[in-house]
This record gives structure tokens, C-alpha cells and sequence, in this order.
């Protein structure tokens, strides 16, 4: 079940962020995250819903060094949430 939501905007290309996300999704992130989607807002904002599994590992990975410095060169800014579903 969704339970995480990421909206961001960012500087680089469309492609350059879909080929990023697609490609941690295929790799050790996606041990510990389930479903996802990801939906682009306007020219520079994107939205990223997801089922984690692990928020340990979610949170050691968002502030892994190696990846704030991706973040930085590809102008991302976004801010995480926690999502539940309504009863």
C-alpha cells in the first residue's frame, strides 16, 4: 500500500529525472520499496507515491551523501511525506 509521498521540482531534464528514479527502483531501493508511480507536475515539479518497507533504509538513503550530491547537480528540491489511506 502507498504510503509515501515525494513532491519535488528540479533543474534538469525530465528524462534525466525518470531515468534516475527508474534506475534506483531497479536497484537497492527497490529491496526495501514495493509499488510506485511517478508523475510529472508542470514544466519542473514531479510527484513520487510509494509503498516503503523500510523507513530506515528510505531515510539512510535519502541522506546518503552520494545522493544529496545528485540531488544538488540536478537542482532537486522536494520534501517527503507520510501518506495514509481514509477510512
Amino acid at each position: 500500500m502507498i504510503n509515501t509521498m515525494v513532491r519535488a521540482t528540479y533543474t534538469c531534464s525530465w528524462e534525466e529525472i525518470q531515468k534516475r528514479i527508474t534506475d534506483d527502483m531497479n536497484g537497492e531501493p527497490g529491496q526495501w520499496i514495493g509499488e510506485w508511480s511517478l508523475i510529472r507536475e508542470g514544466d519542473n515539479g514531479m510527484v513520487w507515491l510509494g509503498e516503503i518497507k523500510d523507513f530506515n533504509a528510505f531515510g539512510a538513503f535519502m541522506s546518503d551523501p552520494e545522493e544529496t550530491e545528485k540531488d544538488k547537480s540536478m537542482g532537486l528540491d522536494f520534501k517527503v511525506f507520510t501518506i495514509q489511506p481514509m477510512e
